[in-house]
């Protein structure tokens, strides 16, 4: 059985938005966004070596920030892995 990772793929033109909306002080959005994507290439890149089925999951913010308040969510990566995991079963 393959393992699988799920990894969230946010989008340039909100990424600004998403640092503004998130709990200060997380790692993922610490950086720019074009680090952040080399970040996401390399993992990418050595889970599938390592024999792992890597998902990638465009999220949008808006969506996000609309499930999180019909869920009572907060924002922080705990929320966003959940709906991530959401996202990628419905694939």
């Amino acid at each position: 059985m393959i393992s699988e990772i799920t990894i969230a793929q946010y989008l340039e033109f909100e990424w600004d938005a998403w640092r503004a909306r998130t709990e200060a002080g997380e790692a993922t959005f610490q950086g720019s966004y074009r680090l952040w994507r080399e970040i996401v290439e390399t993992t990418t890149e050595e889970k599938t070596r390592e024999g792992y089925k890597v998902i990638l999951v465009e999220i949008r913010l808006a969506d996000f920030l609309a499930w999180a308040k019909r869920t009572n969510r907060g924002t922080d990566s705990s929320a966003r892995a959940a709906y991530i995991g959401l996202m990628a079963s419905a694939q």
